[in-house]
């Protein structure tokens, strides 16, 4: 089990890690000729992120409230352990 929460505590912190790098680069882009906009806009469109990550806005979302829980890592070792369980006894095997 201690390896399964090291790998949930690696998981956090990637999602930790992409979360800033969305934070910092990407956005919606606001009208291309209003100069207001001009100094917020970001580099990537949202789109474009998504595009190139196959990662959603929706699912950083989540990734951002669920990083806001101290027992965030535990809910993700809990879901993943869960699957396992449920794929050995799919296949056949006894837990």
């Amino acid at each position: 089990m201690q390896a399964g929460m090291e790998a949930a505590n690696l998981m956090v912190q990637w999602q930790r890690d992409f979360v800033d790098w969305w934070n910092a680069n990407v956005g919606v882009r606001q009208r291309a000729n209003s100069k207001v906009n001009a100094d917020l806009r970001s580099p990537l469109s949202r789109d474009m992120a998504e595009e190139e990550t196959r990662i959603s806005q929706q699912q950083v979302s989540r990734w951002r409230n669920g990083l806001k829980r101290s027992d965030y890592p535990i809910r993700i070792f809990n879901a993943a352990y869960k699957k396992a369980m449920a794929d050995k006894q799919r296949r056949g095997h006894r837990p």
